[in-house]
């Protein structure tokens, strides 16, 4: 999407320092910054921060002079940018329910606090990449929204399902050598 001469004068007048452009550039995209963080499911103070960041970072952009020829993919990869960083942080305390589908768990051996304990171990055993992937994945509610993640991750998202199964089933091994879960089973052949 091209920007408009509306939004290019604008934000010309941005540059200039005119605070009456910079408010009807806000109000012209405070709601789609706004619905991104949502989409990942962060809390309304969060959600905040992440426009206030967004806007902040379309500030600087504008000083230093950038050229911004493409204003709502801009604003709303900054924003998933900073939610995708907001939501990784709060994501270092998962809850065993957001993986509770990587292994069919045995509801039997389910002890609570120590197989929260467990997965979390386990997630460390993977490695950076599986364990970014399924961190990213299972921590926002909702949908996954995978070209946001792939850009995060520098991966093709068309990669995303097939590692995502391989991942999944190192995760599942790693959690039925540790009792938690039974064996899994091969998804995929050989």
């Amino acid at each position: 999407m091209e920007v408009g001469d509306r939004t290019r004068e604008l934000l010309e007048r941005c540059r200039q320092g005119d605070a009456g452009a910079w408010n009807q550039v806000v109000e012209l995209y405070a709601k789609l910054v706004h619905s991104i963080p949502r989409r990942y499911g962060l809390p309304t103070a969060d959600c905040d921060d992440v426009v206030q960041t967004t806007f902040v970072a379309l500030v600087t952009a504008l000083g230093r002079g950038d050229q911004i020829d493409r204003v709502v993919p801009w604003l709303a990869t900054v924003a998933h940018r900073e939610s995708w960083r907001i939501g990784r942080s709060r994501s270092r305390a998962l809850d065993l329910a957001d993986f509770e589908s990587v292994a069919e768990p045995n509801p039997d051996v389910l002890r609570g606090g120590e197989d929260e304990q467990a997965v979390r171990e386990a997630l460390g055993m993977l490695g950076a990449s599986c364990r970014d992937l399924l961190t990213a994945l299972f921590s926002v509610s909702g949908e996954p929204h995978y070209p946001t993640i792939a850009a995060q991750l520098g991966m093709p998202v068309g990669s995303i399902g097939p590692t995502r199964a391989r991942c999944l089933e190192k995760l599942a091994a790693i959690l039925a050598n540790s009792g938690i879960c039974p064996e899994p089973t091969r998804s995929h052949p050989q």
